[in-house]
């Protein structure tokens, strides 16, 4: 219910959704070693800055070490999210490391299947796809709705 700052402490993260970019801050969904997700908002740069990083750097499958996180209690909707403001507490780990095509529900990496609107969303078996629809609700992000 409140602010607090890990001291000592490294999170492990995959991202696990596409990253929006409002400037002076990019929004990612990411998941931790313990399959928790939450939202993350990276602050301190530029609009083309924010642009280059959601499109080459912070993608979906790409994962990363955060130094000392910082959980925030947002203040409009009073859910969890990490704030970051110094770009050198984010140690991203190498692109070998990277999961590839990874399907969007099981985190799989490989997925085959795309989602035949957005083509961004990807998915290793139907059952993944029904399950992203019905339970995630991908028909509400999905840009070509």
């Amino acid at each position: 219910t409140r602010d607090h700052i890990y001291s000592g402490y490294v999170l492990s993260v995959t991202i696990i959704d596409a990253t929006h970019s409002w400037t002076p801050s990019i929004h990612l969904v990411i998941e931790d070693e313990n399959l928790d997700c939450e939202r993350i908002g990276i602050y301190g740069f530029t609009k083309e800055q924010g642009e280059y990083l959601t499109s080459k750097v912070y993608t979906i499958g790409s994962k990363m070490n955060i130094i000392n996180p910082y959980l925030r209690i947002g203040a409009s909707d009073i859910k969890p999210f990490i704030r970051i403001d110094d770009f050198s507490s984010i140690l991203m780990q190498s692109e070998s490391e990277r999961v590839i095509n990874m399907c969007r529900c099981c985190g799989e990496p490989n997925a085959l299947h795309a989602c035949r609107k957005c083509k961004q969303a990807r998915y290793c078996s139907k059952e993944c796809q029904t399950m992203d629809w019905q339970l995630y609700k991908h028909k509400l992000i999905c840009k070509n709705q």
